[in-house]
């Protein structure tokens, strides 16, 4: 049987749990349904997020760093901040830093952003 865990959920085969059944629908696929669109809300929400990286990034590359902040430190590093609109947009950010060579030496997310009111 295989198992994997998300975020504290412990996924399993429909068939391995308990079925006390009810309208029928099993109570547990209902459960599941529900923890795992939550989960995936909650992945798809735009965050704020400072990334250090080694040396001095010049700021021409803000552009192509989909306009995060490039603000130099002290100790010779530079961070790049900003919002970043979900996970796919962050794991593209990160190969392009890969792709010049930077290395990477924090990433630090903070609380979602509310979406705009209409």
């Amino acid at each position: 049987m295989t198992r994997a865990v998300l975020s504290g959920i412990l996924l399993a085969p429909l068939d391995a749990l308990p079925s006390p059944k009810r309208n029928g629908t099993s109570k547990w696929q209902s459960i599941l349904v529900l923890q795992r669109s939550m989960a995936i809300r909650t992945e798809h929400k735009r965050m704020r997020y400072v990334i250090r990286v080694k040396g001095q990034l010049d700021p021409s590359w803000q552009a192509w760093f989909d306009h995060l902040v490039i603000t130099h430190q002290s100790d010779g590093t530079t961070l790049l901040s900003g919002s970043i609109k979900d996970q796919a947009a962050l794991y593209g950010i990160l190969c392009k830093m890969r792709d010049l060579g930077l290395t990477l030496l924090s990433l630090e997310a903070s609380a979602p952003i509310p979406p705009p009111e209409d």
